[in-house]
């Protein structure tokens, strides 16, 4: 029994088919999953924006309004009312540029990626006559591109195949080069990965350095630090980099601060970008390779920060290291000309671009994070990659990478030091800050479990009716205690030697006056609980006295938290 299928709704080919935009086609792939992104993106910053302010919604919001260029772009494709592309025995046209004669079409390639697709036609170039690259594109006169994003995506390979059979029944000679070229190029490609999957086949020294990473977390966690925010002190003294304590002998710190991360979500994002990257860049120059960028871009990005960051802050993370991945995956890609497809190298090349581009956008937009390490390590990778992206076959011998990786591990035991000596005094002491720090972060953790130890036996101890005049004693008693720890905890924050000019100890006197606007604000408690007490009404006055106390408290919270912002010692990266 036999079964007929329906021919597809255009022809592709035939002259004067009508191929027309379709919400089926990759642009119609990349609106959904863009609009979807920009959901949970302000889904998230509304949630974040609830929690804790704008400063984390601020990390969603700016991607969002990324995707909005790309919303843009997409429907622009697609709503567009004129056809995407014209074939006819003259030749192949896409929805803006002339026509291009097949005669003077030298070889047709299909590129196709997950949210974009097109034709890119090599033009002929008669000789003696320049070739010249646009501006703006970097392409080639002859290099003309139709795409095909908005065209539905199961007509892509019809109308690829129907583009190669108008050439070749038009320029049989050119058809027939391409079919030569396009076996050559495959055969290439095939043995190009076969090797490099001899050259490395696992990656042990990536998931040799994610897990130094991870276990490094782990242990701060296991010794007390804060998984998820630990402070700047703790990573200060696990070995954060600093430039005072690097100026003090401690250059050890370099090396010990991109294993280091501000809590498990800094951790994740850098292990999760260097799962991507590394795994390409071992395949090009293998794990000794991979060892050499990771350590050399994470020491360049670390001895750059003691110029910047490093100066006021603790830095720590792996971002300078997985950026000098990154840029030596980008060099090698760039270099490698054909040898990489040419579909793979787009994408990769267009992931890297967006990665660092990206990241660096938003370190230089928001506060905390440590952009010079993320320079830093891009040159360094990025040099690197150029020095060894030599074409890793049985020419390039073992002799040869050996030398090239002994070229750049030398540039970095000399660019190193030089950044290291060259940086300009120390803008803080860090050792003295983080000492004091710690001091304020035990009056506040003592302060804390006071508080909720008169919570805790408030609410056990608790046998009255709420309202009653018990009920009343007992609530009394307990905001008494708790008056009492504030005092006690204010006057041992008053009595630590703070200078004049000293950062944290602006800090302290902000928490110090936060402290004393919640004394306040107890006071007033108390008072409407004698008042209760004594059966009276409440009075307008105390009414009016409880409204300001409480605008009081506010205005003193705002002013500690600006102060937490401006001594935020902790440098990384999203």
């Amino acid at each position: 029994m036999s079964t007929e299928t329906s021919p597809p709704p255009s022809l592709p080919g035939l002259p004067g088919t009508p191929l027309m935009p379709s919400w089926r086609s990759p642009s119609g792939r990349g609106l959904r999953f863009c609009l979807i992104l920009i959901g949970v993106f302000i889904l998230g910053a509304w949630g974040l924006h609830a929690l804790g302010g704008w400063t984390g919604a601020l990390f969603l919001i700016t991607p969002a309004c990324i995707l909005l260029i790309g919303v843009f772009v997409h429907l622009r494709h697609l709503l567009a009312r004129r056809p995407i592309l014209r074939l006819d025995p003259a030749g192949i046209a896409g929805a803006q540029g002339p026509l291009l004669p097949w005669q003077r079409i030298a070889r047709i390639d299909y590129t196709g990626l997950p949210y974009a697709a097109w034709l890119e036609i090599t033009m002929t170039v008669p000789p003696g006559e320049p070739d010249p690259r646009a501006a703006w594109t970097w392409r080639r006169r002859s290099q003309r591109r139709i795409a095909l994003s908005a065209l539905d995506q199961t007509l892509h390979m019809p109308v690829l195949h129907a583009a190669l059979r108008q050439h070749q029944q038009a320029a049989p000679e050119h058809a027939r080069a391409l079919d030569a070229a396009h076996e050559r190029e495959q055969q290439a490609s095939d043995a190009f990965h076969t090797h490099l999957d001899t050259l490395s086949s696992r990656p042990w020294a990536m998931i040799g350095m994610m897990g130094l990473c991870v276990l490094a977390w782990l242990a701060g966690v296991l010794a007390g630090m804060d998984p998820m925010t630990p402070t700047p002190d703790s990573l200060y003294g696990a070995g954060g980099n600093a430039t005072s304590a690097v100026q003090a002998g401690e250059s050890w710190r370099l090396l010990t601060a991109m294993f280091l991360h501000g809590g498990a979500v800094h951790l994740a994002l850098n292990m999760y970008a260097l799962w991507g990257a590394g795994r390409l860049l071992t395949r090009w120059v293998g794990n000794r390779g991979f060892l050499l960028v990771y350590l050399a871009s994470g020491l360049a990005g670390g001895a750059l920060s003691l110029h910047f960051a490093a100066q006021l802050h603790v830095s720590v993370g792996a971002s300078g290291a997985v950026f000098g991945v990154a840029g030596a995956v980008s060099a090698i890609l760039l270099r490698s000309g054909g040898r990489y497809p040419i579909a793979q190298r787009s994408q990769l090349i267009t992931s890297m671009a967006i990665f660092i581009g990206y990241s660096l956008f938003y370190g230089f937009t928001n506060s905390g994070i440590d952009n010079a390490a993320h320079l830093g390590g891009l040159v360094a990778g990025v040099l690197l990659g150029l020095l060894m992206a030599g074409h890793p076959d049985a020419a390039t011998s073992a002799r040869q990478r050996l030398t090239r990786e002994a070229l750049g591990a030398l540039l970095c035991l000399v660019a190193v030091p030089v950044l290291v000596h060259t940086a300009a005094p120390a803008a803080r002491d860090l050792a003295h800050f983080t000492a004091n720090l710690h001091e304020i972060d035990a009056v506040r953790q003592s302060t804390h479990q006071q508080l909720q130890q008169i919570e805790a036996r408030r609410m056990r101890e608790a046998g009255h009716a709420p309202g009653s005049t018990g009920w009343l004693d007992e609530e009394a008693k307990a905001l008494q205690t708790m008056l009492t720890v504030l005092r006690s905890e204010s006057g041992r924050l008053a009595a630590l030697p703070w200078g004049s000019d000293d950062p944290v100890g602006h800090y302290a006197q902000a928490e110090i006056a936060h402290r004393h606007a919640l004394t306040e604000q107890i006071e007033v408690e108390l008072e409407a609980m004698r008042i209760a007490r004594s059966g009276a009404p409440p009075s307008a006055e105390l009414a009016a006295r409880r409204k300001a106390v409480q605008a009081s408290v506010q205005q003193a919270r705002d002013a500690l938290n600006r102060r937490a912002a401006e001594i935020g010692l902790v440098k990384r990266t999203p």
